[in-house]
């Protein structure tokens, strides 16, 4: 069977963690960026990364280069007993991802043009706009209302939507090669997949899940009458549909099973508002915090 354990959320990473994939992520880009690895070593150090040899590794850099660094950030290297510090913040700036977009595009442009198409190339794409946009927001945080400013970029509203439009890209080109892996697991084995997670979600206290839910869709012909259907997943299966609607034929295929399962998620996570603390465990790691 595949592994398709999905990684940690970036926002339960531990710091010190995320502070050394980004010290080996300059190691692979230091000619892009070269005069940020001591910021990063001395982000490193502070979070409690001690091991200067470790730290040299990451870097792809001499011992001696990771002394020069803690030096140039006013650290004793020589303290390996101080407590790990919280870096002081530093709030993103435009200049600071400057161009970083369109870089982006550039690259995934040739993949995007011809015959031949890769499959993440359209994600990559979508990314760089989103990118681009977020330097914009950076830019003008009080927003502009110049939709004929460069690339129709618009209001401070209409780029944050295009952010979310863009993300939704990438969304549904992972779920389409997602559902490429799971091409090794019986039907059984993708749904049983799904109730672990749910289960362990729940047996957590860490969020609701959605079980079932009845739908009402609006259809783009005007003379046909809304469509009533149910999704729900029955015993050891994929998510199904249910409808007495004769425009309701067949059920949902893979693609169509992970990507609701995703949409559910969402909808468990955004219904959290309204519940009150009661419908979590009085010993939940989340309580007080399941809604913020």
């Amino acid at each position: 069977m595949p592994n398709t354990t999905p990684p940690e959320p970036a926002a339960a990473v531990p710091a010190q963690a995320m502070a050394l994939e980004a010290l080996q992520a300059w190691a692979r880009n230091r000619d892009r960026m070269p005069d940020d690895r001591a910021t990063l070593v001395a982000l490193a150090w502070r979070t409690g990364a001690r091991n200067i040899r470790e730290l040299a590794r990451l870097a792809d850099v001499s011992r001696d280069t990771i002394y020069a660094d803690l030096r140039a950030r006013g650290i004793d290297a020589g303290d390996r007993t101080a407590a790990a510090t919280t870096p002081k913040y530093q709030p993103l700036t435009a200049a600071a991802i400057a161009g970083l977009g369109r870089l982006v595009q550039t690259r995934a442009l040739p993949s995007l043009i011809g015959a031949d198409r890769q499959p993440l190339a359209e994600a990559v794409w979508a990314l760089g706009i989103a990118l681009d946009r977020i330097e914009h927001l950076l830019e003008h945080p009080h927003g502009t209302d110049d939709t004929a400013g460069e690339a129709g970029i618009g209001s401070r509203a209409q780029v944050l939507q295009d952010i979310v439009d863009r993300a939704a890209t990438v969304i549904d080109e992972a779920q389409g090669l997602l559902t490429e892996e799971f091409a090794g697991f019986t039907d059984a084995q993708l749904a049983a997949r799904t109730e672990e997670a749910e289960i362990a979600a729940l047996d957590g206290g860490q969020r609701p899940v959605v079980e079932r839910a009845e739908l009402q869709l609006a259809l783009p012909n005007d003379e046909a009458p809304a469509v009533t259907m149910t999704l729900y997943r029955p015993s050891g299966g994929l998510l199904a549909v249910s409808s007495d609607s004769p425009l309701v034929a067949g059920q949902l295929d893979r693609r169509g099973h992970v990507a609701l399962t995703a949409a559910f998620d969402v909808i468990a996570r955004a219904l959290e508002a309204v519940l009150t603390d009661d419908a979590y465990l009085d010993d939940t790691i989340n309580k007080g915090d399941h809604r913020d």
